[in-house]
């Protein structure tokens, strides 16, 4: 074998050996994706880039807005950075919203539950959301906060905006707690084994935020090859992460670390 062809396969080897090793911070492990057929692919925003910051949470819910958006053919990006300057610049407000639903009151929490899930909401519910292009993830800490949305010839607040892309109770979110699973609100008690069967349906077209042990992630499709079924989730560790940035998790595994699951009550409630 000459030199070249060995140094091409010991370049498509490595690349083979990379693409089936861990592949986040959080412990997940993706596959070849040319080992299985994806069943279904829902359209999403270019995958983003959490750095070293703890706030996958917030990064998985704005996912899954932002493909629920795209469904219905309503282009929408998100910011995280802003989020995440929420949370600084309003520390006391946004403790009083997690006192109150008994939510984690920082970025870098990782709690049980759908605590963070709901949090995300109220933030946004409260102090609104702008544009990803506004402030992008590589953000300087002097570019300033936008005032305002700009956006097919109109103008909003970020609180405008927000309550355009993420009504009042539009979303729901489950705490899995071993064999059942409690709405956040309080109000509904369901079966794990009920919350699966009406997750796996939803996901088929619809996404899912999910929270596993240490990191949450967006639900975006499913898979499979001739063992296993997978979910396809959106990570936040940037496009240059094996597989454009997509995870392959299995169906069992996923549903092993799950903690919390939230999508809009319409796709749960799908018959």
């Amino acid at each position: 074998m000459c030199i070249i062809n060995m140094c091409r396969h010991l370049a498509a080897l490595l690349t083979a050996i990379a693409a089936v090793m861990t592949a986040t911070s959080c412990g997940q492990q993706t596959i070849l994706t040319e080992d299985v057929t994806v069943d279904v692919l829902l359209p999403t925003t270019p995958v983003k880039d959490q750095g070293n910051s703890s706030t996958g949470w917030i990064y998985a819910m704005l996912a899954t807005i932002e493909t629920e958006h795209l469904l219905r053919g309503d282009s929408v990006n998100l910011s995280a950075v802003y989020v995440r300057r929420a949370i600084t610049q309003h520390s006391d407000s946004i403790k009083a919203l997690s006192t109150a639903s008994k939510t984690p009151s920082t970025a870098s929490s990782a709690g049980e539950g759908a605590s963070q899930c709901q949090q995300l909401l109220s933030i946004i519910g409260k102090h609104g959301i702008v544009a990803y292009d506004q402030l992008p993830d590589d953000s300087t800490d002097d570019l300033r906060t936008p005032l305002w949305v700009f956006m097919y010839g109109m103008k909003y607040s970020p609180q405008e905006f927000a309550h355009s892309v993420c009504a009042p109770g539009e979303y729901c979110v489950f705490t899995i707690k071993g064999d059942y699973a409690i709405e956040e609100t309080g109000t509904k008690r369901v079966p794990t084994g009920t919350l699966r069967s009406r997750i796996d349906r939803a996901a088929g077209s619809h996404p899912v935020c999910w929270e596993g042990n240490s990191h949450s992630m967006c639900i975006i499709g499913k898979a499979h090859d001739g063992n296993t079924h997978y979910y396809i989730l959106k990570d936040s560790h940037g496009a240059d992460a094996p597989n454009g940035g997509l995870v392959y998790m299995p169906e069992d595994e996923l549903w092993q670390q799950a903690r919390a699951v939230c999508l809009t009550r319409d796709a749960y409630e799908k018959q």
